[in-house]
């Protein structure tokens, strides 16, 4: 065996075809590709430094695992997140009536009469809201609402509507009682979509499966609550929230734009061991520099990179320094190592200056 040692503390790197004990006293086996069954299917602890086992801050959304939520960091990534874990409402978000059920996620059936979700707490004023939805088959379903102080629906609420028609389902950014704002644009039957609407002083805004931004005249609600409801005629049909989060809006609404440095082909000591680094620069080209705390999309092809990674991504996470010391908590939303991968990741304290600033965070591959 070329190497064994003690990941992170050793005085030098693994090669690949490699057993290590790592800094955790975890085994870890280093191959030039993740070993598969014969399905194709990676296997667990080979080729596997999965950061997942041993971080609390990176981690991926409730639906990646083979668990239910077993990784699931989006408590320490956003703003406001709940992903509906178990069989019971977490009361300290929610209040309910009886037509809505809990089964890690939450479906609101409004039957008999309308199904509601209506949060505890207010939001930020300008955060934006993203929810993971199934939409219903029903004509009218309140998928997602902006309420005022007293937290109830009534005029002057935002909310993002689905209506379906066979066979498509029409998803519109509306007031209530105020006419629409703008169509979201349509998806199939049943399809799995992610809604976002957020609010300014003076307009109210949303979109599908982050595309084209609609919007429209809106009185701005200083206090919104959240909630979700089923509509209230006898065709209402059940629709399923997977997930809901609230994030801090970049400057504008505009989110950082992305460019990927040349990889660092020198294995670095990083606080999980030896791992490869990938420059990240987000520039922000907006007036107004972006606040702590943001939330920064990360979306980027790991295709050139598939042999670095583990069929789940679980060996990858994020720092602000060169030396992948400070770990930055981040949430894998969707994608694959063969293609596209999408993860949300808290800059923390790290923030960028406007006009054009940048700033440089690192992506790992243990």
């Amino acid at each position: 065996m070329p190497f064994i040692g003690g990941g992170g503390g050793s005085s030098s790197p693994p090669d690949n075809n490699t057993i290590i004990i790592n800094g955790s006293g975890l085994l870890q086996v280093v191959t030039d590709a993740p070993l598969t069954n014969t399905s194709g299917v990676g296997i667990a602890g080979v080729y596997y430094n999965s950061v997942y086992a041993q971080s609390t801050i990176t981690g991926e959304a409730p639906t990646l695992s083979s668990t239910y939520a077993q990784y699931d960091t989006g408590v320490h990534v956003f703003k406001f997140y709940d992903n509906f874990i178990g069989v019971a409402i977490n009361a300290s978000n929610w209040t309910t009536d009886p037509t809505v059920s809990v089964n890690n996620s939450i479906t609101i059936s409004g039957q008999p009469d309308r199904g509601d979700l209506i949060a505890v707490n207010a939001i930020g004023e300008l955060d934006v809201t993203d929810c993971l939805v199934q939409s219903g088959l029903g004509t009218e379903n309140f998928v997602m609402s902006y309420n005022g102080s007293a937290n109830t629906p009534a005029g002057g609420s935002l909310f993002i509507a689905s209506r379906y028609s066979s066979p498509t389902v029409t998803y519109t950014i509306e007031i209530f009682g105020g006419g629409t704002l703008g169509t979201l644009g349509t998806s199939t039957e049943a399809a799995l979509v992610i809604l976002s609407m957020w609010q300014d002083a003076t307009k109210g805004y949303g979109q599908l499966n982050y595309g084209t931004i609609h919007s429209g005249t809106f009185t701005e609600l200083p206090t919104p609550y959240l909630s979700a409801q089923n509509s209230q005629d006898a065709s209402a049909h059940p629709f399923v929230l997977q997930w809901v989060r609230t994030r801090l809006p970049p400057p504008s609404f505009v989110m950082p734009t992305l460019a990927v440095g040349a990889l660092i082909t020198t294995p670095t000591a990083t606080k999980y061991g030896y791992a490869y680094g990938l420059p990240l620069v987000l520039s922000n080209t907006q007036s107004a520099g972006t606040p702590a705390n943001m939330q920064q999309l990360i979306s980027t092809s790991m295709a050139s990179y598939a042999n670095l990674c583990n069929y789940d991504c679980s060996n990858i996470f994020f720092t602000s320094d060169s030396a992948g010391a400070t770990e930055l908590a981040s949430w894998r939303e969707s994608g694959a190592p063969t293609g596209t991968v999408e993860w949300w990741v808290n800059l923390a304290a790290n923030t960028i200056a406007a006009t054009v600033g940048t700033l440089t965070i690192y992506l790992w591959f243990l």
